[in-house]
């Protein structure tokens, strides 16, 4: 039987869930050994196939096994403070209390080598998801969860947290978490794509920046035509720096070459396959892992507390003290254990590239190469539409 949620998923399941979910909160029992067993007790899933049945306590309950920090000294006696002290180099001061369920992406074998007590890995891609996001039922996937493929740029040895969109832009003169592979597809020999990573350990400056849905209301902003499938990327990267703007968001880009998952999840205006946004360095050079042949510009440490040297030699962005596989001076990447839900015995069994799954997951998918077309998505600080711009 298919495991796929019926298009007639009645409300009632969605509400018991929600009323469970809230039930168990108040009541105090919403931990890693328990929540499982309550769910699974008190949430009527009857309207869902059987498969569903089984696996959404699971699903669940992985969702809601991230710890939550108060204060340093708790972060400081918990084997997860040995992972921040290896990728943010010290204890975090500040921005307590720290939820890592807000965080996007996790180096897994720190993970491993801390000891640390974390969310199990669902799978590839998160499972598809009923929602009230809109008075007609779309898919999404459950926020928390814990899974191997956010997107075809990640390094090796990651795994990621879900958090359905649609998301705000980040303000402008911030320093962001982001993630970036050197320049994949032949085309950023202006400008620099990166990828939101709170938890990446490295930092971008936005500066001046503004933000879109789509590329195409970028192409229409700046005045470019007769582009399609990123011809015009560099262009418009020229011309959004000539105006002033140091950085470009773009915040629902419909792209089955940027996310393997899109195409098991399918384009949604709810979320669908859409699993991250791109955030666009219009004065740096994404042909260069550093961004340019000197490499400065970023930062790394707690909330960009320092400097970050980085070495153009390697695939991915990175600092000399953030645990990338292959640049980190303070951990071995000899064989870690990990027996997980994929079935890996050890980190070395995994794919060391996400290309390899990106390709299968593409070529099974019903939609290779999504057609790329404007969409409105209404945000908390509203609507945006085609050729629409925001500044941040």
């Amino acid at each position: 039987m298919s495991c796929k949620v019926p298009p007639r998923v009645t409300v009632s399941v969605i509400f018991s869930l929600i009323t469970t979910i809230r039930g168990l909160a108040v009541s105090g029992v919403l931990n890693k050994s328990s929540l499982g067993a309550n769910i699974t007790a008190q949430l009527d899933v009857r309207g869902l196939p059987p498969c569903w049945q089984s696996r959404l306590p699971k699903c669940v309950a992985a969702a809601m096994a991230w710890p939550i920090f108060p204060n340093a000294s708790a972060l400081r006696s918990d084997p997860w403070g040995k992972y921040f002290e290896v990728v943010y180099g010290e204890i975090p001061k500040e921005g307590y209390p720290i939820d890592l369920k807000q965080f996007w992406m996790f180096y897994d074998n720190i993970i491993v080598e801390a000891k640390a007590n974390s969310a199990s890995l669902w799978d590839l891609c998160p499972p598809p998801f009923p929602t009230l996001l809109s008075p007609v039922l779309h898919f999404s996937t459950l926020p928390g969860l814990r899974y191997m493929i956010n997107n075809a740029y990640q390094s090796p040895f990651t795994s990621w947290v879900n958090h359905p969109g649609p998301w705000n832009p980040i303000p402008a003169k911030t320093w962001v978490e982001v993630v970036h592979k050197k320049d994949p597809w032949g085309d950023e020999a202006h400008g620099m794509w990166m990828l939101y990573a709170k938890g990446s350990g490295i930092y971008f400056y936005t500066g001046n920046t503004v933000s879109f849905n789509e590329h195409a209301d970028a192409y229409l902003a700046f005045g470019i035509s007769g582009c399609g499938f990123g011809l015009c990327d560099a262009e418009m990267s020229i011309k959004a720096a000539m105006l002033g703007y140091d950085s470009v968001q773009f915040m629902w880009h419909q792209d089955g070459g940027n996310y393997p998952c899109y195409a098991k999840l399918g384009p949604s205006r709810s979320h669908g396959g859409i699993m991250n946004f791109e955030i666009l360095s219009t004065n740096l050079i994404g042909a260069y892992a550093c961004g340019s042949p000197t490499g400065v510009g970023f930062r790394s440490g707690w909330q960009a507390s320092r400097p970050c040297v980085c070495n153009n030699n390697l695939e991915y962005l990175n600092c000399q003290h953030v645990p990338l596989d292959g640049n980190s001076q303070s951990v071995s990447r000899s064989r870690l254990p990990l027996k997980d839900s994929l079935g890996f015995a050890s980190h070395d069994e995994r794919p060391q590239s996400v290309m390899p799954l990106a390709d299968s997951l593409l070529r099974n998918g019903s939609s290779p190469i999504p057609v790329l077309t404007p969409v409105d998505v209404m945000l908390p600080n509203g609507t945006r539409s085609m050729g629409s711009m925001t500044l941040v």
